[in-house]
């Protein structure tokens, strides 16, 4: 092919390819590659749920805040509780911590845009938890133990429980707390989601000369 065109194939008939290499001491390798069969819709899981965004600066986070509300008008179908787990568990967290709580996804995504419409640093409203941490070890180990009991509380039955156990998670979370994200959603079968990743930061770093 020397242009791109259409991958067209039968109903029912996934999609294969063949990817060659060749090697200059002349070790070649075939590939044979089939599409993955087509997934079915994530369950939903009811609410609420506790979205964590961190980055290591507050510009940073607040290029994060705007791709998350892109990214969530996009996944429509998508269950609440699968993009906070892809996000909790998959992410990196950072000194810089938001934290946001809703019912679904469009509370989630209506608190994104008014967050997005904020300055960086200052970011507020209900269900928001924001601060920059910088925790010493003798205060990891005492949020740690607070937060073995939000931790479980977080994954109670009830939801008023769970409601006080994700509420006090995002006010350790963002104090500096290192929760384990596994642990609050082992057992519950959440799919992974395609998010936004880490934004680079845009810094300069070439070196200039002065001409002789």
């Amino acid at each position: 092919l020397d242009e791109a065109r259409a991958w067209t194939t039968v109903e029912g008939v996934p999609r294969r390819g063949g990817v060659s290499a060749f090697g200059l001491s002349g070790t070649n390798c075939h590939v044979v590659v089939e599409e993955a069969p087509k997934s079915e819709e994530s369950p939903q899981s009811p609410g609420p749920h506790l979205l964590t965004l961190s980055a290591k600066g507050a510009e940073g986070l607040g290029v994060l805040i705007s791709r998350y509300a892109l990214a969530l008008e996009t996944l429509s179908g998508e269950d609440a509780g699968a993009i906070c787990s892809t996000t909790n568990t998959g992410r990196g967290h950072y000194t810089h911590r938001l934290a946001i709580m809703g019912a679904d996804r469009e509370a989630l995504l209506e608190r994104l845009r008014e967050l997005s419409k904020q300055g960086p640093g200052a970011w507020s409203g209900a269900d928001v938890w924001y601060g920059e941490s910088s925790v010493q070890a003798e205060a990891e180990r005492s949020l740690r133990e607070a937060g073995i009991r939000a931790e479980k509380a977080a994954r109670a039955g009830e939801e008023e429980e769970r409601l006080a156990g994700l509420r006090e998670l995002a006010s350790l979370y963002v104090k500096g707390m290192e929760v384990d994200w596994e642990g609050v959603y082992r057992g519950q079968g959440h799919w992974k989601v395609s998010l936004p990743a880490y934004p680079f930061a845009r810094t300069r770093c070439w070196m200039d000369f002065r001409k002789q």
